[in-house]
């Protein structure tokens, strides 16, 4: 009897986290994560792009950017 509840607390362990592990979640990935622009002179614009993706299975919103 002992043998049978160990057994199927481990099945109902290894689903739950099976479940866990299948969870959809979003997954953002930069191509980089810095841009240096080298010597600057001062009132110069300058700009760049971040590229990213979501890789992940479900949709990233992206609710806040905020300079570094």
């Amino acid at each position: 009897m002992k043998a049978r509840f160990l057994a199927a607390c481990v099945v109902l362990t290894l689903g739950a986290t099976n479940l866990i592990a299948q969870e959809k979640i979003p997954t953002i990935v930069f191509e980089s994560l810095a841009k240096d622009f080298g010597k600057v002179t001062e009132g110069e614009t300058l700009k760049y792009t971040f590229k990213f993706a979501n890789k992940g299975q479900a949709r990233l919103e992206i609710l806040k950017v905020e300079p570094g």
